[in-house]
């Protein structure tokens, strides 16, 4: 290519390079305006878009002194220094990028021990701001070895190709680590409830925006590795002016790439979409100083005249609770179940302990409480719930003798079949009654079932579905038992996510068959046998002849391999009204 030639590519590129970053700068500057408008929590995001700011001014300011001094004026090395400090720049901005995708994923998500399984120490440093002072660090010794790399260059010590070599293999090595920091971070959080739907649309931003900036990197380590040969450097077709410059083909690639790796990268974060990750809106400020734990809270129920108990307080000292004996149920009842006292009335007292429980919960918390509000004579009313974080008391009327699954199977009462008829019409009845008003148990089991000494059937541990998936997640608790459907337990999850009304009807069917045969279903298995039997294999419980012949045909329409397949409870309480 002749010396003209040369002349008139490196000119344009730099001429049409140096338009782009003065637009890229003053679009910079326009938008970073608003960062007064950012959270106080978000202090690192103003020192990430200052730094891009920088970079922006950096890059205009390379490309206007080639063009003013041209290349006669500037040799190879001075090319070099011009291009690489905003490229070891844009470096910085994006360690504080990746600092703004951890802040992210941690405010997005609720407080829980598995929030603190990985980086834990870094996310307690933030809560005491020292989180700050451990990423400065970093980035004074990388500004620091940089400062000094380049002033031996200048000094002649070392070759600026050792540079760009160094420069290259960071930018490999930081995208590398991103991309498996990510992986981490997605299965560290699978599972862990996020705050709202407006903080996972964040999170799904900043991870776009995040992967887009960890592929511009490769592709930036790829420009400093090609700098140190002759044949493909962007600091060679700056700085030479022989015929021996680069072609236009390989030109336009390498002007292409730094627009890509840089622009494009400056132009996502400078969004409005992005940028309102780090701005409260009005509404969310005002939400931010009411969002404090509050130490205790009485979210009270009309209770039902039939189980006598007057309407409770708003707030509810937890001192004039009287707490009695703790009393025994399966492993897998959620928390410990105390019989106590309260306001002169018998009550049950539930108490659920997290070793750290997320004030976004307890909204989720109190919101299905509000909606759990029923007035039905075979349903069991939530009366009161006190918080005292991290413990949540739930307070129930008190049943007595108690459940069913303790009469049958530990007390060994004896039980009429018209008794056993009349448990399960009753149940059937206050099933319907969920299944009617868009709700699903998920957990039906004969524990679940509580006889009043008048025969009266209540069935119980109805709603609390967030904070029983939010157990499942930092306790293990799990609403799978031998009673479950096919369906649930072959879900993966302790405690599934998707229930319908046949996985209550399945369990009816299963408590109908313990509740004639007086037998516990397939005592002794754990929850991988069951998932292998019942699940997999499709068993069912054995048929025997204790049954009578009208159940067995409810039973067995309940069991139907397929959901859709079985009977649905208006048609099972119909035909046991028929027995």
């Amino acid at each position: 290519m002749g010396d003209d030639d040369g002349n008139a590519i490196s000119s344009l590129g730099a001429s049409l390079l140096f338009v782009l970053y003065a637009i890229t700068l003053a679009f910079c500057l326009f938008r970073t305006v608003r960062l007064h408008k950012f959270s106080p929590d978000w202090k690192p995001s103003k020192a990430f878009y200052i730094s891009v700011l920088l970079q922006s001014f950096l890059r205009a300011l390379c490309f206007l002194l080639l063009l003013v001094l041209g290349k006669k004026s500037l040799n190879r090395t001075s090319v070099f220094l011009l291009l690489s400090i905003p490229d070891s720049m844009f470096i910085v901005s994006y360690l504080l990028l990746i600092w703004q995708v951890l802040l992210v994923f941690n405010s997005a998500h609720t407080n829980t021990s598995i929030t603190l399984a990985i980086f834990s120490k870094l996310f307690k440093m933030a809560r005491h701001d020292k989180f700050e002072n451990y990423i400065t660090f970093f980035l004074t010794i990388w500004i620091g070895t940089q400062t000094s790399l380049y002033i031996l260059v200048v000094n002649s010590v070392i070759n600026f190709k050792n540079i760009s070599r160094e420069v290259g293999i960071c930018n490999f090595s930081l995208a590398a680590c991103t991309i498996i920091g990510l992986i981490v971070l997605q299965i560290r959080y699978s599972g862990v409830p996020v705050r709202t739907a407006s903080w996972k649309a964040k999170i799904n931003r900043i991870c776009i925006v995040i992967l887009f900036w960890t592929l511009a990197r490769i592709l930036q380590g790829i420009l400093d590795i090609l700098d140190s040969n002759k044949d493909t450097s962007l600091t060679y077709q700056m700085s030479h002016t022989d015929d021996d410059t680069l072609g236009h083909a390989t030109a336009a690639y390498l002007y292409s790439a730094l627009v890509i790796s840089e622009i494009v990268c400056i132009l996502m974060v400078l969004d409005y979409a992005f940028m309102g990750i780090f701005v409260f809106t009005e509404e969310e400020r005002d939400k931010n100083k009411e969002d404090k734990p509050r130490e205790l809270l009485m979210i009270s129920y009309e209770s039902s005249n039939s189980l006598g108990i007057m309407p409770l307080q708003l707030r509810l000292n937890k001192e004039e609770i009287n707490f009695g004996l703790q009393i025994d149920t399966i492993k897998s009842v959620l928390g410990k179940v105390y019989k106590a006292t309260y306001m002169n009335k018998n009550v049950f007292v539930r108490k659920i302990t997290f070793s750290r429980l997320s004030t976004y919960v307890l909204e989720d918390f109190s919101e299905e409480l509000d909606a759990h509000r029923v007035e039905h004579a075979n349903i069991l009313p939530i009366i009161g719930v006190v918080l005292e974080l991290p413990v949540i008391y739930t307070i129930t009327p008190l049943i007595e003798p108690g459940s069913l699954f303790k009469m049958l199977h530990l007390e060994r009462k004896c039980i009429t079949l018209q008794t056993k008829i009349s448990y399960a019409k009753q149940i059937a009845n206050a099933l319907l009654h969920v299944h009617v008003t868009n709700r699903v148990h998920g957990h039906f089991t004969s524990e679940n079932v509580l006889i009043k000494s008048n025969n009266h059937a209540y069935l119980s541990d109805l709603g609390l579905v967030k904070i029983k998936k939010y157990a499942s997640i930092v306790c293990g608790y799990t609403t799978k038992s031998a009673w479950s459907s096919p369906q649930i337990l072959r879900d993966k999850r302790l405690t599934p996510i998707h229930v319908e009304p046949s996985d209550d009807i399945y369990s009816f069917g299963v408590f109908l068959w313990e509740l004639f045969t007086e037998q516990i279903p397939f005592i002794g298995y754990g929850l991988g046998e069951l998932h292998e039997k019942v699940g997999i294999k499709g068993c069912r419980p054995v048929i025997t002849k204790t049954i009578p012949s009208e159940i067995t045909e409810i039973i067995l329409g309940c069991w139907e391999e397929m959901p859709d397949d079985r009977t649905s409870m208006d048609i099972v309480l119909s035909k046991l009204n028929e027995v």
